[in-house]
C-alpha cells in the first residue's frame, strides 16, 4: 500500500505544480519600434511548376534559320546472333558463383504438425507432409 499512496503523492504534487504554474500570467513580446525592410538591388527569382498566363501582345520575330536538334545520342548499333551464344563462369574465392543445392532432400522446406494430446499431456510431433 505504500507504493501506491507514494505512486499516488507524486501524481498529486506534479499536477499541483502544474496548476500552479498554468496561473501565472503570460505576456506576449513585441518590438519597440517596428521598421519595413527594403531590399535593393536583388533580383526577383521566380519559379512556376505550371505555364504563367500572358495578357496583352507578345511579339515574336525569327532572325535566321532556326534548328532544333538533339546531338549528344549515342550511335545505334546492330548486333546480329546466329544460334546460341557461348557463355562461360569464373568461379575463384574472391568472385564465387553462388549456387543452391536444389535436390538435397535436407535443403528441401517441410511442413509440420505439432500437436497436443490432452490424455498424455504431452506435445506429439507429426513431421509427415499432410496430404493435399
Amino acid at each position: 500500500m505504500t507504493r501506491l499512496a507514494r505512486a499516488l503523492i507524486v501524481t498529486l504534487s506534479v499536477v499541483f505544480f502544474g496548476s500552479i504554474i498554468a496561473l501565472f500570467p503570460q505576456k506576449n513580446t513585441s518590438a519597440v519600434n517596428p521598421q519595413p525592410v527594403i531590399v535593393t538591388n536583388t533580383p526577383l527569382l521566380v519559379t512556376a511548376n505550371a505555364p504563367l498566363p500572358v495578357s496583352g501582345n507578345v511579339n515574336v520575330s525569327q532572325s535566321g534559320t532556326w534548328t532544333v536538334g538533339v546531338s549528344n545520342f549515342p550511335a545505334v548499333q546492330n548486333v546480329a546472333f546466329n544460334g546460341p551464344q557461348p557463355v562461360s563462369f569464373t568461379n575463384t574465392t574472391s568472385t564465387p558463383v553462388y549456387n543452391s543445392d536444389r535436390d538435397n532432400a535436407a535443403r528441401q522446406p517441410s511442413l509440420g504438425v505439432l500437436r497436443l494430446s490432452a490424455e498424455r499431456k504431452q506435445w506429439i510431433p507429426n513431421l509427415q507432409p499432410p496430404s493435399l
